[in-house]
C-alpha cells in the first residue's frame, strides 16, 4: 500500500466502528476509548497520554493506562511512518506480529501523537464482541458467518467474495448452467463476483403452508431437471460427497472443537460414535441416485420469491467437484435441515445445548408454520415416490458436516444434534 500513500492518511485495522467524526490527519493523532464494562487493557492494546500527548501504546494485558487503542490513527508524518516500519521489519523480517503500533511507538522518539477520545465505539475484533455490536447495528442480511466468503450490497448490486478462486469460477459457470433460475452475473474477476439485486422477498419470510407446494412443484419442474450424462459417475460422486466429505468434515469438528467422537448420551439415548454409524449405512442404498441439475444450498434463506416466480441465489460451486450435475436427495436434505434449523432461530439463540456429566441435551425451537410446511414437503416426497429415510439421513450428515464451520456453541449442537438424529434414523441398521 506504500506506493498509494506517500502523502497524509488516516489508518484503520477495520474491526472497530465509531461514532463522531474521524479527523482530518493534518497531525498525528491516535484514536482511544473506554470500555467499562470489560477487562479493558487485558483485551486491547492500550495507550499511556500525558496532557493530550500519546507516550506509548502498550500490548494486551497493561492495567495501567489512560485509553484503549482503537486501531485507528492520522498519520501526518507519512515519510517517518514508512521509514520506521522498514526498519523495523528489516531488524524482525520473519516476525507476524509487526503492526501499526509499533511503527508508532517507534515514531514517537521523533514524532508527537495526539490522544483523541472516542466515547461512542463498537469492537468487531473477537466473537462476543461482534454478536454485542450487531444487536446495535442491523445487517439486511440474515445469513451465518463464513470464514471464507463475505456478500455486499453496493447500488443495488449484489457482490460476492471468495477466499477461493476455484469456488468462484465454479460459481460463475454453474450460473450460466442455471441459466434464468439465477441473478444474470453482470461481471467477475478471480475473487469476486457481481450481479443486480433482485427485488422481491426472502422466500424465509413468507413460505406457508398455503404457497408451499406450488413452490416444490415450480423447483420439480424448472431446478431438478434430469440429466442424461452422468449416470456411471453419480454412485461415486455421492460416496465422495456423502461418506469422504463428512469424515473429513467430522474431524475437522472434533479437531477444532477438542472434542471426541465417542458413545455418548443424547437426550436419553445412548448413541455410538459417528466414525462407526457411517460405517454402517449401506453405500448402495444412500449412494443410488440419478443425475440432475441442482442447486446445492437450497435452503429457504437462498430463495427470492418475485412477482413472476422465484429467484435463486447463493448456489453451491459443484457437487464433489463436479459443476454439471448433482444428486436431488442433497437439495432435498437441504431443504428438509432449513425447514427445523431456521436461520433467524439460530441468528437469534433460540437452540439448546447442554452437558451434564456425561450427558448432552440438545434441541431447538421450530415455527409451527415451517413444521406446517414439512408435513406438506413430506407428503410431496411420498407422492413423487422419494425416499423420504434417504432424506432423514442425508439431513443428519448435513447438520454434522456443518459443525466445524461455525463457532461455539453453535458448531457443538450441530454435532450433537446430527449424531443424536444419525442414530435415530438408522439404528435399525446398526449392529448392536
Amino acid at each position: 500500500a506504500k506506493e498509494y500513500l506517500l502523502q497524509p492518511f488516516v489508518f484503520h485495522a477495520c474491526d472497530t466502528i465509531v461514532s463522531g467524526r474521524i479527523p482530518y490527519p493534518s497531525n498525528n493523532w491516535c484514536a482511544g476509548g473506554k470500555r467499562i464494562e470489560t477487562l479493558g487493557g487485558a483485551q486491547y492494546r492500550s495507550m499511556n497520554i500525558s496532557r493530550g500527548q500519546v507516550q506509548k501504546i502498550n500490548n494486551k494485558g497493561e492495567m495501567d493506562y489512560d485509553l484503549e487503542y482503537l486501531g485507528i490513527c492520522g498519520i501526518y508524518d507519512y515519510q517517518l511512518f514508512w521509514d520506521s516500519l522498514a526498519n523495523l521489519y528489516n531488524f524482525e523480517p520473519l516476525s507476524g506480529q509487526l503492526s501499526d503500533c509499533d511503527a508508532i511507538n517507534l515514531m514517537l522518539g521523533e514524532a508527537k501523537f495526539s490522544g483523541v477520545e472516542f466515547y461512542d465505539w463498537y469492537d468487531m475484533g473477537n466473537i462476543d464482541s461482534l454478536k454485542e455490536s450487531r444487536k446495535i447495528f442491523s445487517n439486511s442480511f440474515n445469513v451465518l458467518d463464513k470464514p471464507d466468503e463475505s456478500i455486499f450490497l453496493v447500488d443495488d448490486h449484489i457482490i460476492k467474495f471468495f477466499h477461493s478462486k476455484e469456488v468462484c469460477q465454479n460459481r460463475i459457470a454453474r450460473a450460466t448452467r442455471l441459466g434464468n433460475l439465477v441473478p444474470m452475473i453482470i461481471s467477475g474477476s478471480d475473487n469476486f463476483y457481481k450481479y443486480r439485486y433482485v427485488k422481491g422477498h426472502l422466500y424465509a419470510d413468507v413460505a406457508n403452508c398455503s404457497n408451499f407446494l406450488s413452490f416444490l412443484n415450480w423447483s420439480k419442474e424448472n431446478l431438478w431437471r434430469r440429466t442424461e450424462a452422468g449416470t456411471d459417475e453419480i454412485v461415486e460422486l455421492c460416496d465422495k460427497f456423502y461418506f469422504e466429505k463428512t469424515r473429513k468434515r467430522l474431524d475437522n469438528y472434533l479437531k477444532k472443537a477438542k472434542d471426541k467422537d465417542v458413545e455418548t448420551i443424547i437426550n436419553g439415548l445412548r448413541v455410538p460414535p459417528v466414525h462407526y454409524m457411517l460405517d454402517c449405512i449401506d453405500k448402495d442404498w444412500l449412494c443410488a441416485s440419478e443425475p440432475s441439475e441442482f442447486h446445492g444450498d437450497f435452503i429457504l434463506d437462498n430463495i427470492i420469491k418475485t412477482d413472476s416466480g422465484y429467484c435463486l441465489i447463493d448456489w453451491r460451486q459443484d457437487f464433489a467437484g463436479n459443476i454439471n450435475f448433482g444428486d436431488i436427495y442433497y437439495d432435498l436434505a437441504k431443504l428438509n435441515h432449513n425447514l427445523i434449523l431456521n436461520h433467524e432461530n439460530i441468528k437469534n439463540n433460540h437452540f439448546k445445548i447442554e452437558s451434564k456429566g456425561d450427558e448432552i441435551s440438545c434441541d431447538i425451537l421450530v415455527n409451527f408454520s415451517l413444521l406446517e410446511s414439512r408435513q406438506i414437503f413430506r407428503e410431496f416426497l411420498i407422492e413423487n415416490n422419494f425416499d423420504t429415510k434417504k432424506v432423514d439421513v442425508l439431513t443428519s450428515l448435513v447438520w454434522i458436516s456443518m459443525s466445524p464451520l461455525h463457532e461455539y456453541p453453535l458448531n457443538k449442537f450441530l454435532f450433537y444434534f446430527g449424531k443424536y438424529n444419525l442414530y435415530k434414523n438408522i439404528k435399525e441398521e446398526l449392529n448392536e
